[in-house]
């Protein structure tokens, strides 16, 4: 496959050289640059929970506690223990 070498300078010839420089350069206003954001800290609100905070270790480990306490005591309740109802003592006798 051959290309042909004459086909670029038509494509230029169309654009003018004020145009093409313009739009190659860097532009020529007053654009502000971005600000470096890692270079200052944020101030964080009091309210706010580290995340590898010791109070968050601690209340993880409650809810890991009373999470397994629930899954267990609430189903062993629900099916091994009998439960007295009101007017029900002499049921038995």
């Amino acid at each position: 496959m051959h290309v042909a070498s004459n086909s670029s300078p038509k494509i230029l010839n169309c654009v003018s050289l004020p145009l093409l420089q313009s739009l190659l350069s860097p532009p020529a206003t007053n654009i502000q640059p971005l600000p470096e954001y890692k270079s200052t800290v944020a101030k964080k609100p009091r309210w706010v929970l580290s995340h590898y905070g010791m109070f968050k270790t601690c209340w993880d480990m409650l809810v890991l506690l009373a999470t397994i306490y629930v899954a267990i005591v609430v189903p062993y309740n629900a099916a091994f223990q009998v439960r007295h109802f009101v007017g029900e003592e002499n049921y038995g006798k």
